[in-house]
């Protein structure tokens, strides 16, 4: 039944904050934009002014996001009763990812201070190393799997690194038995959450490519940690992207932007933003290859009658959910 209410809540969730991604585009409501999704470029830069009024300041973290080092494991205790412990007890993790929203306001400012990153379809997640253990978390804070790696503090073979943790926001393919890495919150325990953008991702790449064996798959490392590739903004960038296949084996799920200048937060935030690569000549004027127009559902005909198309899904799917 988790797995069933997680599964609908993934894929049918109802609008929680404003701009879901999993919830239809803004735009295709018949309702005026102005009145309904204007605030996403005044909510942007009040959060970065909220962010230059912290920049002096110490911010303790723990109050808005839990440890980052795995709950409730003893020292003695062995992997296969952590692991049943955890499912027995349902243990969650609430709270802890950086959330998108659709890109509904195109900001004045995307040429210079937006990256944008082609994201691979999979399962949105938490990964945390601690004592010797890997652990995946699903994006609703559900348990999914225990393994090793040779991530910091992820396996029991090598000892002085048992003690240090990572903390990594990823999208897990099973297919390909591969986590792509999104973006980092803390590695060997040296966390990161109120550092920007820019720097959390150049980290990103220097720490995982000091440990090259992390992207490949062997009995200690069953997964492949891999870092997605960021890009600067520009029309220009945008069309030689999405001119080009996706630089990964599974299927293109969107693309995520992030301003430059903001810290990783819990939850939503209108400075990381959503677009599904069909929306990209609507939204930004840009051209994409034609397999991505192809992928448009099979009745859209244009934005006001998929937004309705959309809506009574989504009604028939919240009905579904209260009926849980």
């Amino acid at each position: 039944m988790d797995d069933l209410a997680e599964t609908l809540a993934i894929n049918f969730q109802v609008t929680e904050f404003p701009n879901n991604p999993h919830a239809p585009h803004p735009r295709f409501s018949q309702y005026k934009l102005k009145h309904k999704n204007a605030d996403q470029t005044a909510r942007r830069k009040r959060l970065l002014e909220e962010q230059k009024l912290q920049r002096y300041k110490y911010v303790n973290n723990k109050r808005n996001l839990p440890d980052d080092k795995i709950p409730d494991e003893d020292e003695g205790e062995e992997p296969m009763q952590w692991e049943q412990q955890q499912r027995t007890k349902k243990r969650r993790n609430n709270g802890r990812l950086m959330l998108s929203e659709w890109l509904v306001d195109v900001p004045d400012d995307l040429d210079t201070n937006w990256y944008f990153m082609l994201c691979p379809i999979g399962r949105r997640c938490l990964v945390m190393t601690n004592k010797g253990h890997t652990v995946a978390f699903s994006r609703n804070g559900h348990f999914l799997k225990q393994f090793s790696s040779h991530l910091p503090g992820g396996n029991n073979h090598e000892q002085k690194s048992r003690n240090e943790y990572t903390t990594l926001d990823c999208v897990l393919s099973a297919t390909e038995h591969t986590f792509y890495v999104l973006d980092i919150m803390c590695w060997k325990g040296h966390p990161v959450y109120d550092s920007e953008t820019e720097f959390r991702f150049y980290w990103l790449n220097e720490k995982l490519s000091e440990v090259p064996e992390i992207s490949c798959q062997t009995l200690i490392n069953p997964y492949r940690f891999i870092p997605l590739q960021f890009f600067q903004y520009s029309s220009l960038e945008m069309h030689r992207v999405m001119s080009s296949p996706a630089p990964f084996q599974v299927d293109l799920d969107g693309i995520l932007f992030y301003h430059k200048q903001t810290h990783y937060v819990s939850g939503p935030t209108p400075l990381v933003n959503w677009l599904k690569a069909y929306m990209i000549p609507e939204v930004l004027d840009v051209d994409v290859m034609e397999k991505y127009l192809k992928e448009r559902p099979a009745d859209y005909v244009g934005i006001t009658q998929y937004k309705e198309s959309l809506s009574k899904k989504l009604k028939k799917n919240k009905e579904v959910r209260m009926d849980l």
